[in-house]
C-alpha cells in the first residue's frame, strides 16, 4: 500500500487532488522510523474514515519528525495542536489522559504524503493553501483555515498559473 505521492513538474493541482483521493494512505499506527518515504519533505493530508480532517507541510522538518510532533500526547508538547483540537471537538480537554485517549482513535487515521519535484519545493506553502482551500470545501478540517489575505494571494497564483 502506498502513501506517498511523487508530484512531477508538470502536474497540477488538480492532478494531485485527484491523486490523494485515489489511495487509501498508511495508519497513523503503522508509522514506523525505518520507513525511507517519512525522510523527506513535502505535504501531507490526514483522513479520517476516507474524509481528509487536516493539511499540512513539512519543510524545516521531515515527515518522521513532523508527525512524531503531532502525536505527542503530552499536555506541553509544542506541535501537537491536531490531538488537542481533536479532543476539544470531541467535547474533552487537553490533558495528558484525554491525549492518550484521542491519540488511541488517531492510530486509525490515514496518511498520505506529498512530495514535490525539488525544483518547486518553494511551492509548497502555496499547494499547501490550495489543498487547504479545496479540502475545506468539501470537509471540516482540523486545522486552521487560512486567512482572507493569503485566500487572495492563492488565488491570483492560481489565475497565473492558468493564464
Amino acid at each position: 500500500m502506498s502513501f506517498l505521492i511523487d508530484v512531477g513538474n508538470h502536474e497540477t493541482i488538480e492532478d494531485v487532488v485527484d491523486r490523494i483521493d485515489s489511495i487509501e494512505g498508511i495508519a497513523v499506527g503503522e508509522l514506523n522510523f525505518s520507513m525511507e518515504e517519512l525522510l523527506r519533505n513535502g505535504i501531507y493530508i490526514i483522513k479520517e474514515n476516507e474524509n481528509v480532517v487536516y493539511v499540512g507541510k513539512a519543510t524545516s522538518r521531515i515527515f518522521l519528525e513532523r508527525f512524531a510532533g503531532h502525536f505527542d500526547t503530552r499536555k506541553g508538547g509544542g506541535f501537537n495542536n491536531l490531538l488537542k483540537t481533536i479532543a476539544k471537538s470531541k467535547g474533552n480537554t487537553d490533558s495528558d489522559e484525554d491525549l492518550k485517549n484521542v491519540w488511541r482513535t488517531v492510530l486509525n487515521f490515514k496518511i498520505v504524503c506529498v512530495a514535490l519535484d525539488p525544483s518547486r519545493e518553494h511551492l509548497l506553502k502555496k499547494w499547501e493553501d490550495l489543498l487547504m482551500i479545496h479540502y475545506n470545501e468539501y470537509h471540516s478540517l482540523y486545522n486552521r483555515t487560512i486567512g482572507m489575505l493569503n485566500m487572495i494571494m492563492v488565488m491570483i497564483l492560481v489565475m497565473k498559473l492558468m493564464y
